[in-house]
């Protein structure tokens, strides 16, 4: 066992600050002897046996955390090709520990106190003398051989087939891999990756087959499409943690194109240095640039993107297209055209883009079948890199999602006071779908929307057999339900379902405060304080509640107030009002499609 911050050990002192408080609180008792003691000393030496019992085990505790701290700071790891049971070994140190607390809280018996204090010198040697042979061990193989684990990453890129001198750059990053891996000793082991737009691991684990890594290099060829550097090096990294040597190198063989490198997204990187924080120490990474023709004109389509997450053939979808300039010269592209299921569209607006300069072009497309559809991005341009100036993302587009809305006794003939058929119309405003109706009744075939909801009342719950053939139930102003029906919710949400509860002023507290999931644990992220807030003008809403994206979009009043239900991600959990409009319909159909995807 070794440890990436030895010095941080020396916090295994403080393990001694539990057993001096112990010894200084020690009580000191006069001893006298009177008539009746002889029938007291039976009890007494049971008495003191338990209260030794306790005293070892509150000492030990004690002196654990102390010791546990202490080496998690040090942060232990395990060598590979490690010679020790490293199990035993850290046991065997721990059980050190509660010896000497043992010895302390016997500090009045001198015999047990003397083996006792032996025994955790044993112990503690032993664990010591293990952890500085393998460290010895570990240094003296480091200092003769200078073993290591490299990843070596070949960027595959459609920048990487330009031709330089005469050959193409990924040919010469090849050569430039197998004059490295000559040049490096024998016992240094290899993994070969070949980055794209998804990274490819020629080898799963580091190997010194020399042979099988020759022969793999020769056999590689360029992925195409833009190196996503950071699916490259995490890969890398993963690759490198099956490896058995600590000294861990990444070796990245391009063209130093930025394109592709994510330098804003710093989610992404912090994700990559954690997954590097898993290995016995951060590897280091080594760049090689290779040139490239000066003068290069090289226009890209570098990302097609969709403006919603969820698509249906019910409405259109704007499908961004991003290109930019990673040449050295200012190029004009003659027009951009996007092309879904066999139907073409061209922008001729894209005009002169300048070296780094990025512009985005949108189309908007209305998609006719369900499915998954490739579309593609092409760029009319005379460059000297043509493979990069196509693109093609495939949209998968949704069939149609059925919603149970529950809405609690109407009140009211109006739309505006019926808050279930209000939501219904906000997600497929169609005359059929405001009508109260049976679940057994069928929907008419001919709505063409994303969403269809099924409107019944409270009491009509019960009669759904079958909750799972729902993307979501929405309870509308629902004062309560019966324990069966909130059970049975209940594990359709830990099923993957989702639940949206709109409450209003028939809404009960006390139930859905009350509602527990199957743990026993409050099922609705909300705890509401008191009766829902009445219809009343110029309420106002903190923007800053607004987390939810199914809510991003909404008005800043209103008086009803929602809770999320979502187990994929249980910190989403919103308080709102939102003012019942026609024009608050539009945004909420478009985000709480979202949040029921």
């Amino acid at each position: 066992m070794l440890f990436l911050n030895p010095w941080m050990l020396l916090g295994l002192l403080g393990v001694a600050a539990p057993l001096m408080l112990h010894l200084f609180n020690r009580r000191k008792s006069n001893r006298r002897d009177w008539g009746a003691m002889m029938f007291l000393e039976a009890s007494l030496a049971q008495r003191r046996r338990r209260v030794l019992v306790e005293e070892i085990l509150l000492l030990a505790t004690r002196c654990l955390i102390v010791a546990f701290a202490a080496l998690a700071f040090a942060r232990p790891f395990v060598s590979a090709g490690s010679a020790f049971l490293w199990v035993a070994i850290g046991a065997t140190g721990l059980l050190a520990v509660v010896c000497l607390a043992a010895s302390a809280a016997a500090w009045s018996r001198p015999g047990a106190r003397k083996r006792l204090w032996i025994a955790a010198g044993a112990l503690a040697a032993f664990a010591t003398a293990s952890v500085l042979v393998e460290s010895v061990a570990r240094f003296v193989r480091s200092s003769r051989s200078g073993a290591r684990d490299i990843a070596i990453v070949i960027d595959g890129s459609s920048s990487m087939t330009i031709t330089s001198g005469g050959v193409r750059n990924f040919d010469e990053a090849k050569k430039v891999a197998d004059a490295f891996i000559e040049s490096c000793p024998r016992n240094t082991a290899f993994t070969l990756i070949v980055g794209g737009s998804v990274p490819v691991a020629l080898t799963p684990a580091p190997t010194t087959d020399r042979r099988l890594l020759f022969r793999l290099l020769d056999e590689a060829v360029p992925l195409q499409g833009t190196l996503y550097a950071p699916d490259a090096l995490a890969l890398a990294i993963t690759s490198l943690s099956q490896g058995a040597n600590g000294n861990k190198q990444i070796l990245v063989i391009g063209d130093g194109q930025a394109e592709g490198w994510a330098f804003g997204d710093g989610e992404v990187w912090s994700c990559v240095a954690e997954l590097a924080g898993h290995l016995p120490a951060r590897p280091k990474v080594v760049w090689r640039t290779l040139p490239i023709p000066s003068g290069l004109r090289n226009l890209t389509v570098s990302a097609i993107s969709f403006s919603r997450d969820v698509i249906g053939t019910d409405r259109e979808v704007r499908i961004d297209v991003t290109v930019a300039n990673n040449g050295e010269e200012a190029a004009t592209a003659r027009s951009l055209s996007l092309s879904a299921e066999g139907r073409n569209y061209a922008d001729s607006s894209l005009g002169q883009l300048q070296p780094g300069e990025r512009r985005t072009i949108s189309f908007h497309h209305r998609f006719r079948s369900t499915g998954t559809h490739p579309v593609t991005a092409a760029l009319d341009v005379e460059d000297e890199l043509s493979a990069d100036n196509t693109l093609v993302r495939v949209a998968a587009v949704r069939g149609a999602m059925r919603v149970l809305v529950v809405e609690g006794a109407a009140t009211s003939r109006r739309l505006a006071g019926r808050p279930g058929a209000f939501l219904a119309l906000a997600l497929s405003p169609t005359p059929e779908t405001i009508q109260p109706s049976h679940p057994s009744t069928p929907r008419p075939s001919t709505l063409q929307t994303l969403v269809r909801p099924e409107l019944v009342d409270a009491a009509g719950l019960d009669a759904v057999s079958n909750l799972s053939s729902y993307a979501a139930v929405v309870l509308a102003d629902v004062p309560s339900l019966p324990e069966a029906t909130a059970t049975r919710l209940a594990a359709y949400v830990e099923r993957g379902g989702g639940l949206l509860a709109i409450h209003a002023v028939r809404s009960l507290p006390a139930f859905y405060n009350a509602w527990r999931d199957a743990d026993g644990a409050p099922f609705m992220p909300l705890v509401l304080k008191g009766d829902a807030p009445a219809h009343t003008e110029g309420v106002p809403l903190d923007p800053r509640t607004l987390s939810h994206p199914a809510l991003a979009q909404l008005a800043e009043h209103g008086v009803v107030v929602l809770q999320i239900v979502d187990l994929r991600d249980p910190s989403r959990v919103v308080v709102l009002s939102v003012t019942q409009t026609v024009e608050c319909v539009r945004d909420l159909r478009e985000q709480i499609i979202q949040f029921i995807n």
